[in-house]
């Protein structure tokens, strides 16, 4: 095992102990009609880890980059977690939120965790 790989490990260790199990959503192309304007009910690909979630302190929140209600999500770097990208939905506990932004912590080229930033 690399350092990288020892790192990944423990960051999930620690996200599983201490966080919760969120549900994270990608659409397929398929999922919306053009020509109706409708979304199917498909729920797309799913994906399932292990995340600690936390508020963004007040002084964040601007009403432009950051809205109040927006959540920082730090998600395990698992072999079966896709690399969430905005657009992506993220399902915590009964509430479906929406990546605004999907940033990957990958010292050597290795995601170890997933930082992102999720809106109602």
């Amino acid at each position: 095992m690399s350092l990288y790989s020892d790192l990944n490990a423990i960051a999930g260790d620690v996200l599983s102990t201490f966080g919760q199990i969120v549900t994270l959503r990608r659409r397929r192309s398929s999922d919306y009609d053009v020509a109706t304007g409708q979304a199917d009910d498909d729920p797309g690909i799913i994906y399932s880890g292990s995340a600690v979630v936390s508020k963004y302190p007040q002084k964040m929140v601007d009403g432009k980059s950051v809205m109040t209600g927006d959540v920082r999500v730090t998600l395990a770097a698992t072999a079966t977690m896709v690399e969430p990208v905005a657009g992506d939905f993220i399902d915590i506990g009964s509430r479906r939120y929406s990546v605004v932004q999907a940033n990957p912590v990958d010292p050597g080229g290795e995601a170890v965790i997933y930082k992102l930033q999720a809106r109602l």
